[in-house]
């Protein structure tokens, strides 16, 4: 019966390899990836956020986004939210485009004021396994366009069937027609030219004839 010899050298590496996935396997379980930040309403109040919510898109393959977390904001503007721990590395470099979104209190999604670049998801600080991220700027909203729960419009109730006024109407009361009151018409006066003077002589004084003495 023949013997064939054992390969010593491959079982360490197979071992080694096996150790280093489960090990990376492990810290990747164990990283924690957290997205914050605030939004900034042009109305200071804090009935402005409630309702609303954010959510982390991240660009894929042809341009498409996916969602990756979504959260509340609280009624200061900040909000707080875990992701996938995949997209981010051991470096805490990003491996993919992720932008923040925000959504009404309806879940329409609200558009950018500053764009979308201010929206942009970067790298804040890491901490152990704990990997913090924010955003380039504040997610900065016009309460008309974003509206919240507290800033909702009324809805349009249907007409109340059979509700008619039974009582007549008085007629309407119209007021009797008062004259303006504008100031009387002033003429310009007219310009008389000075009269002419007329030269007259004095008249003469006619003497009766002396009385011979």
């Amino acid at each position: 019966m023949r013997i064939l010899p054992e390969p010593r050298g491959s079982v360490p590496c197979l071992l080694l390899l096996v150790v280093s996935v489960l090990f990376s396997a492990t810290l990747s379980r164990a990283r924690v990836v957290e997205v914050v930040g605030y939004a900034e309403s042009k109305i200071k109040n804090p009935h402005a956020f409630s309702g609303l919510r954010v959510t982390i898109e991240c660009k894929v393959n042809k341009g498409h986004f996916v969602t990756k977390g979504s959260g509340n904001i609280d009624d200061k503007g900040k909000f707080g939210l875990n992701i996938p721990r995949d997209i981010v590395s051991d470096d805490g470099a990003l491996k993919e485009e992720c932008y923040a979104q925000l959504h009404s209190a309806a879940g329409t999604p609200c558009p950018a004021d500053d764009g979308i670049e201010s929206s942009k998801i970067v790298f804040l600080s890491k901490s152990g396994d704990k990997h913090v991220l924010g955003l380039k700027q504040n997610l900065k909203f016009s309460p008309e366009v974003c509206v919240s729960k507290f800033f909702w419009h009324m809805p349009k109730l249907p007409p109340f069937k059979g509700f008619d006024h039974p009582f007549p109407l008085p007629p309407p009361f119209q007021l009797p027609p008062f004259p303006k009151p504008c100031p009387p018409k002033l003429s310009p006066p007219e310009e008389v030219p000075p009269p002419v003077p007329v030269y007259e002589p004095p008249p003469k004084v006619e003497h009766p004839p002396p009385v011979p003495v």
